[in-house]
């Protein structure tokens, strides 16, 4: 099997493949933006999370984070609550994963059938650690 090119990729996933739905071209445009910068990625259902992410080949490494996709609803709340976080954060200790929450930006009125549209998102992501009263009580 061929890998897919980045178009052939974005349209199998937004028109019903694997992140098909209402945040399909975030998700896909996140996967796109991991494995630009070298990661490989997986899905992380296993974890609670959108995705994994590997270092190196799956079959030779373990993967270092779970990528959980933030999304702002348009008139309510966000999409993850911080029970929701915490949830992900405490199983993914147990599994010695970092968390990442990410979130995509597109400008309104983006055209959105191709990967071109990518040029316009912003990607922001932020580290979620467990904090504990020993971390604050070690010396400098």
């Amino acid at each position: 099997a061929q890998p897919l090119t980045e178009k052939e990729l974005w349209g199998h996933c937004i028109a019903g493949g694997p992140c098909a739905g209402p945040h399909a071209e975030q998700l896909v445009a996140l996967k796109l933006h991991y494995r630009a910068k070298g990661w490989f990625v997986r899905q992380g259902l296993d974890f609670g999370a959108n995705y994994v992410l590997y270092r190196g080949h799956p079959a030779d490494v373990h993967a270092e984070f779970c990528v959980i996709l933030r999304t702002a609803m348009p008139a309510g709340p966000a999409s993850l609550l911080w029970r929701d976080i915490s949830i992900t954060n405490r199983v993914n200790i147990q599994v010695r994963k970092m968390l990442l929450i990410v979130s995509v930006q597109m400008p309104e009125g983006s055209d959105l059938s191709s990967p071109a549209c990518m040029a316009d998102m912003t990607i922001d992501e932020r580290r979620v650690s467990r904090w504990t009263v020993v971390d604050d009580t070690k010396p400098p």
